[in-house]
């Protein structure tokens, strides 16, 4: 059913050690390269490079990471889960069953880790708290052997793949990131070399289809190949054409559908579930625990294991050579126990050595490696989801600094920019406070598995040069905005300014329209009365020498005319304007004085 192995190339040592590599063994603080092997062991490995190691446990969780809101939507992660809990499908039966459920059965080695820690990974007794960190659901059991009866791995070539997917798990985290587990026994069906494992895990963390490499997934192989009653029937109407499809084994699909289907909201089409598993990711992640009948040489330990968290199958077993830059990081805990950690996946390799401890080894190691450092791997890849995205928040907020450079903008847009961005700092603010820790607690052993998965994805450097941007360009921000504010403040006092002194001249101008006022009154009054007044006053002299046979009333209406003569000559010569030149001219002055000031 596999191809043997093809026999190894040994890589050649061109140089020196460096003292920080990372691809080393952790044994008790001390470590041992081994990359570093002598000509001897070089040779005894190609003599038994066709040794093969039979698996007596060989398990793997796919690991898919999912996007399923953008950060500034109005979409809430509760309002998320809540949808997925309300699926329901229609069984083979013609039952509604649940397709989630809450996450309730937590492994018991997490008492051993920090109690803050716990409270971070959703480790909450009360549901109904929204401070929840991240929120766990995994499908219902009935949903499970309904969707994957009788699962296989269809490759291009060769027989279909028999495995067994038993659990099937979501971890959501906030700014719309989450992680889609999907747990699988290799053993199930079939017996399995060490080589077929690799060929499998290669196979497997494919999510979409791969030319020449794999067909897809076929879910059902035990369903005959169309529905054949009414309950049938409904249940390939509630799962969609495409799905049931795969179920009754006419058309395998990838495993980037079957990721969308199984978190499409519940109001949303299941045929057209929407694409929340990124398709750019070619492979998945994955933690793969195997327990082999014997104990490996060091060489093909080293190439196990390198091919197993790499994924790439039997065909490639040259490992990096100990002076090439990796991240690589293999562990070991214990005696017979080996972890290998990289940023494509993490493997356990384990024998039994004879003693009472290879009962727990064969029968529950698998559970832990499955259970407590799983949760572990889950949040460090959330942790890394989330700078993600705060990075790229980070990113598109810098295009807003192009906008500093334009000579008319305005406050309200450089407010607008200001408030995104300290919203942004709040969501790094809130991370680093509630779901990023730098140690887990518990034992040692989960101490140093989760600090080296944090160190292989740059946790620490990305949350740091994410920090840096967001203050950096908050600084920019700010500059501009107090700059703005100072300009702005500037035109203020000068509106301000230019306002009291209008209400200065309008008062000057009022004054002197009352006085002209009063002074035309009695200069009309005046010019009215003067010519009556002094014929009056001539006459009214006693004198003997006046002209008293004078009429009276044509002297009355000659006087009366000659007033209306210099009334008239008033208005025209009291028609001239208020002269508001010194006063304009001064504040043109002012003005200018100003401008020079905002300029400054």
């Amino acid at each position: 059913m596999y191809e043997s192995p093809k026999k190894r190339r040994t890589p050649t040592k061109n140089s020196q050690v460096e003292e920080d590599d990372d691809t080393l063994i952790k044994q008790n603080n001390f470590e041992v390269d081994l990359y570093d092997l002598s000509q001897e062991e070089v040779s005894n490995h190609d003599m038994n490079s066709e040794d093969e190691y039979d698996c007596l446990v060989a398990r793997s969780v796919l690991v898919l990471r999912v996007k399923w809101s953008e950060p500034n939507s109005d979409a809430h992660l509760e309002n998320w889960v809540n949808s997925l809990l309300d699926r329901t499908i229609i069984s083979t039966q013609g039952e509604s069953i649940c397709l989630w459920e809450e996450y309730q059965v937590w492994p018991k080695e997490l008492s051993y880790l920090d109690p803050y820690f716990r409270n971070s990974l959703g480790h909450d007794t009360n549901r109904a708290s929204k401070q929840t960190k991240c929120q766990r659901i995994n499908l219902t059991k009935e949903a499970t052997n309904l969707i994957f009866p009788s699962p296989a791995i269809v490759p291009y070539e060769g027989d279909p793949i028999q495995v067994k997917i038993y659990k099937v798990e979501v971890v959501a985290f906030q700014l719309g990131q989450a992680v889609l587990n999907i747990h699988i026994n290799w053993l199930d069906q079939v017996s399995l070399s060490l080589n077929g494992l690799c060929n499998c895990v290669f196979l497997s963390k494919h999510v979409c289809r791969e030319p020449s490499v794999l067909v897809g997934w076929q879910l059902g192989t035990n369903f005959p190949k169309d529905p054949v009653d009414k309950y049938q029937r409904a249940f390939s109407k509630s799962v969609g054409k495409k799905l049931a499809g795969s179920i009754f084994g006419s058309k395998p699909v990838s495993l980037n559908f079957i990721g969308n289907w199984l978190l499409c909201p519940k109001k949303r089409d299941v045929n057209r579930p929407p694409e929340i598993i990124p398709n750019h990711l070619k492979r998945c992640y994955h933690q793969t625990v195997v327990v082999i009948d014997k104990e490996p040489s060091k060489r093909q330990l080293l190439e196990y294991i390198f091919q197993l968290m790499r994924a790439y199958g039997q065909n490639f077993n040259q490992p990096p050579l100990s002076n090439a830059p990796t991240l690589d990081t293999i562990l070991n805990p214990r005696f017979n126990r080996f972890f290998g950690l990289s940023r494509s996946g993490t493997v356990s390799i384990s024998w039994p050595i004879g003693t009472d401890t290879d009962l727990f080894e064969i029968k529950k190691w698998w559970k832990i490696f499955h259970g407590i450092y799983l949760i572990l791997n889950n949040h460090v890849l959330g942790e890394k989801s989330v700078l993600m995205e705060l990075s790229n928040l980070s990113a598109n907020s810098g295009q807003l600094l192009r906008m500093l450079e334009e000579p008319d903008i305005k406050i309200e847009e450089l407010y607008g920019i200001r408030t995104e961005l300290f919203s942004l700092a709040n969501l790094m603010t809130i991370y680093t406070l509630e779901m990023s820790y730098d140690d887990c607690g518990g034992l040692p052993e989960y101490v140093d598995f989760f600090n080296t998965l944090r160190k292989i994805q740059n946790i620490r450097l990305q949350r740091s040069k994410v920090r840096e941007e967001i203050n950096d360009v908050l600084g920019l921000v700010d500059n501009s905005f107090v700059e703005e504010q100072r300009r702005l403040d500037i035109r203020k006092r000068k509106k301000e300014k230019k306002e009291k002194q209008k209400r200065v001249l309008a008062e000057k101008v009022n004054e002197q329209k009352k006085q002209k006022r009063f002074e035309k009154m009695l200069g009309i009054v005046s010019s009215f009365t003067v010519p009556m007044v002094i014929v009056a006053s001539i006459f009214g002299m006693n004198l003997d020498d006046l002209p008293t046979e004078v009429p009276f009333w044509p002297l009355l209406i000659i006087t009366f005319f000659v007033s209306l003569i210099l009334l008239l000559l008033f208005f025209v010569l009291s028609r001239k304007k208020i002269n508001l030149k010194p006063w304009k001219q001064q504040l043109v002055h002012e003005e200018e004085e100003d401008e020079d000031d905002y300029l400054l």
